[in-house]
């Protein structure tokens, strides 16, 4: 957001609850996983600058915000 683009990795911990309703709803859940993440960080990361003084109305930071921004993705993550 309001910047130049950044390069971020994310570490993404998932655990099938039941793999054969998985294996129902995709083809490839493990595609469908990787693809879900990827889409939820690059939302994630347009909507937050990366660090502070870069907007006057935004609080929260890819940098300096963590813990906020890592339950916001877990967010994003469990309602994908």
């Amino acid at each position: 957001s309001e910047g130049n683009p950044i390069e971020i990795a994310v570490v993404v911990v998932w655990q099938v609850q039941d793999a054969a309703r998985a294996l129902f709803d995709v083809e490839d859940y493990q595609h469908f996983v990787s693809v879900q993440s990827e889409a939820a960080v690059r939302a994630l990361a347009s909507r937050h600058p990366y660090d502070e003084g870069q907007s006057e109305h935004v609080t929260t930071t890819l940098r300096g915000s963590a813990d906020e921004v890592a339950e916001e993705l877990g967010d994003a993550l469990q309602q994908r």
